[in-house]
């Protein structure tokens, strides 16, 4: 059976990729830059192809084609993780944009190579890809979906009643959070100062717009 992780990304992605593997799903991919390219350039056979590989899926491009996966492999099983609202999730994105810098993948699939100046812009994907997401299996098969917030705890006990998987006697394993990474007292002021000033930036070309 293959699991295919449908989340956008910061939205515990990484996490539950590992977490898969624990659990036996071994053949692991990631977010890869070329699959995303087949993905923007509408050819989805490269990207079926390594499906058809793999077990275990997180990050982009599964995200994007949750539809034609879910066409092609009738046992496989599809999480979104989510996070517990919207804003957490744009926040989140935004500090990893910060220590990233921009990306591909960002202009790619959000439109844009940084997320700060375009706050609504990303909220509004969140939300819809959600929304989509969730109609589309109600409309298919709710069994075939988990929804999930991996902060919110009890992670093991939805995810192996979810796959028939009996609970590892392990700590659930939580990857790639803002607290892994070491960040020094001026790394962690000039972050609070661009998002400062992002939000000042925002709350601007609102009233802007308004007036």
């Amino acid at each position: 059976m293959k699991v295919f992780g449908i989340g956008l990304n910061k939205t515990g992605t990484t996490s539950l990729g590992k977490a898969l593997e624990i659990l036996g799903y071994s053949k692991h991919i990631s977010c890869n830059l070329e699959l995303t390219e087949n993905w923007s350039e509408g050819n989805l056979l490269p990207i079926l192809e390594v499906a058809h590989k793999h077990n275990n899926f997180e990050d982009w491009p599964w995200p994007l084609i949750y539809k034609e996966l879910y066409k092609e492999f009738d046992d496989a099983k599809f999480i979104l993780t989510i996070r517990s609202s919207p804003e957490e999730w744009y926040n989140s994105l935004c500090k990893h944009a910060i220590r990233t810098g921009p990306t591909k993948f960002r202009k790619l699939i959000y439109g844009h190579e940084m997320p700060q100046e375009y706050m609504k812009q990303h909220l509004d994907f969140y939300n819809q890809h959600n929304k989509n997401v969730i109609e589309f299996f109600n409309s298919v098969d709710p069994n075939k979906l988990l929804v999930i917030s991996l902060n919110e705890g009890n992670n093991w006990q939805k995810l192996c009643e979810f796959l028939d998987k009996d609970i590892p006697e392990v700590e659930f394993p939580f990857l790639n959070t803002a607290i892994s990474f070491k960040k020094n007292s001026s790394d962690e002021a000039e972050e609070l100062k661009i998002s400062f000033l992002t939000q000042i930036l925002n709350y601007g070309k609102q009233l802007k717009r308004k007036f």
